[in-house]
């Protein structure tokens, strides 16, 4: 069980930390949680490849210019 999390914003330094978590399949075959982000054709082209289109539409979000956050 674990005692406590952190939450902490996903800035570009912490990208490899993201990577490290989601594993080499990206979370859930290839989907790099970018499916509420694109449209449906959009998700499904870039969940091919293992997700690499994915991956790196996330990463692209990540080092933007707004820094991601929950409310």
């Amino acid at each position: 069980m674990v005692e406590s999390i952190q939450c902490v914003s996903l800035i570009p330094e912490r990208w490899p930390d993201l990577v490290s978590l989601f594993g080499p399949g990206g979370a859930e075959d290839g989907c790099w949680c970018m499916w509420h982000r694109e449209t449906n054709q959009e998700f499904v082209a870039g969940s091919r490849r293992a997700g690499a289109a994915n991956h790196d539409a996330f990463e692209a979000l990540v080092h933007g210019a707004v820094v991601p956050h929950m409310r």
